[in-house]
Formats: structure tokens, sequence, C-alpha cells
């Protein structure tokens, strides 16, 4: 009986925590209006320069999503609806966090082009 009432209280725990939801804005790229709506929550309270700087992680994920997709065969709308995708439901940092990532990698090709070329 006893681990019966712990269980249910442990669950109630979860689920209003579950509810209370309380972490950082996240992108929103259901709809032109929802991802406006809900950048303009990210940005909110942001300084200039942290505003430019998240403007620039999401372009560089933009653009690398292109050009990663250039050979594809999928249209333009595809291609957006693809990178809308990836970036859906993310908060600041991770988005940060997916741009920073992607600059890595495309510097690693980069190194590893040259090193081709040295040989």
């Amino acid at each position: 009986m006893k681990t019966a009432m712990r269980y249910s209280l442990l669950l109630l725990a979860v689920l209003l925590l579950a509810a209370c939801g309380g972490g950082e804005p996240t992108l929103n790229t259901d709809s032109d209006e929802a991802m406006e709506s809900s950048y303009g929550e990210m940005t909110a309270g942001m300084s200039e320069e942290e505003h430019q700087q998240f403007d620039e992680a999401l372009g560089t994920i933009y653009m690398m999503g292109a050009l990663e997709q250039m050979d594809s065969g999928k249209n333009e709308a595809e291609v957006l609806a693809s990178i809308n995708a990836s970036v859906h439901g993310k908060s600041v940092s991770e988005i940060r966090d997916m741009a920073q990532s992607m600059e890595g990698d495309m510097q690693k090709q980069l190194e590893q082009m040259q090193e081709m070329q040295g040989m």
C-alpha cells in the first residue's frame, strides 16, 4: 500500500513539473506567425550584442542547412521545411550550440580538404 502511495505521489510530482514547463522559450516553426512570435519571446530582454549573436547563429544554421542540401534534389520549400524542423522546439542556447557544432564540422572538413590537397 505504501509503495502504491509513493508511486502515485511521484507520478503526481512528475506531472506537475511537466505542466509547469517554465523553461526557456523555444522556437516554433509551425508557421511564419508562430515563428515570429516565438522569436520575439526568445529575444525579449537580450542586449543588442546577444540579439546579433543569436541572429548570426540562426543565419549559420539556415545557410549551412541550405548548402548541405544543395544537391539533394529538394526544392526550396522542402529545404526550408527541413531546416525549420531542425530548429523547431530549440531554445536560444540549443540554437547557439547547434550553430557552433555546424561551424566546427565545417572547419574540420576544410582542414581535411587542405590536407588532401597538400598530399
